[in-house]
C-alpha cells in the first residue's frame, strides 16, 4: 500500500507540471483515485487532535482576528460541523419538504468550503453565526425527537471562544488601521511637497484652478 502510494503521488505531481509523462494503470482509473483519497481519508482520521491556540499567544503576535487565519481553530469547528451535518442529513432525509433544514445545509457547506490557511477568523464567525440563527429557529419550533441542541452548544462553545479572542485583539487591531492610515497618509505627502514647490511666488503668476484641483484629488 505504500509503495502504491508513493508511485501515484510521483505520477500525480508529474501531471501537474510541465512534463509529460505516460500514466500507469492505476492512475488511469477511478479505482485508483479512489484508492488513494481513502488513503488520505484514514490519515486524516487517524490524526491526533489540533490542540486549541493559546489566546495570549496570539496577543503577543499581534494577531489581527478580521484579517488573519488561525486552521487550529478552523480544525476544531470543522468536528462540530461534520456531525451537525450527518445529523441534518438524517432529518432532511426524514422531513425532504423542510427548507429550513435546506437553508441549513447550505451554510454548513459553506462553513466546510472555506480553505483553513487562508480564511480569516471572522469570515467564520460571522457564518457560524448565522448558521446559529437558522439552528435556534429550528431549536424553537421542533419536538425532542428531532432537537439539534448538543449541537447548538458545540458551536456556541467555539463562538464564545472567538468573542473572547475578539476582545483581547481589539488593541492590535486599532494599531494596524492606524499604521493603514498613515502609510496612505505618507504618500500623499510627496505630492504635496512638489505642488509645494510649483507656487509661484509672485501673487499675479498665482492660479487658484489649480490649486483647486489639486486639493480635490489630494
Amino acid at each position: 500500500m505504500e509503495n502504491f502510494e508513493a508511485r501515484f503521488d510521483a505520477v500525480a505531481s508529474l501531471q501537474k507540471g510541465a512534463f509529460k509523462c505516460h500514466f500507469d494503470d492505476e492512475l488511469k482509473t477511478v479505482s485508483g483515485c479512489i484508492a488513494r483519497a481513502k488513503i488520505l481519508q484514514q490519515k486524516i482520521s487517524d490524526a491526533k487532535p489540533v490542540a486549541a491556540v493559546d489566546i495570549g499567544q496570539l496577543i503577543e503576535s499581534s494577531f489581527n482576528i478580521y484579517l488573519d487565519c488561525v486552521p487550529s481553530e478552523s480544525a476544531m469547528v470543522a468536528k462540530s460541523l461534520n456531525e451537525l451535518s450527518m445529523a441534518i442529513q438524517k432529518l432532511a432525509f426524514e422531513y425532504p419538504d423542510s427548507i429550513a433544514l435546506v437553508r441549513i445545509l447550505k451554510i454548513i457547506r459553506r462553513l466546510q468550503s472555506y480553505p483553513a490557511f487562508t480564511t480569516p477568523l471572522m469570515r467564520i464567525i460571522v457564518a457560524t453565526e448565522v448558521l446559529l440563527r437558522e439552528l435556534y429557529e429550528w431549536e424553537r419550533n421542533a419536538s425532542r425527537e428531532v432537537s439539534v441542541l448538543t449541537h447548538i452548544n458545540s458551536l456556541s462553545s467555539c463562538v464564545l471562544r472567538w468573542k473572547r479572542m475578539e476582545l483581547h485583539c481589539w488593541p492590535h487591531i486599532f494599531v494596524a488601521k492606524e499604521n493603514e492610515f498613515v502609510a496612505k497618509a505618507s504618500s500623499k505627502w510627496f505630492e504635496l511637497y512638489r505642488f509645494c514647490k510649483q507656487i509661484p511666488t509672485k501673487i499675479e503668476e498665482y492660479d487658484p484652478n489649480a490649486t483647486f484641483s489639486f486639493a480635490s484629488d489630494f
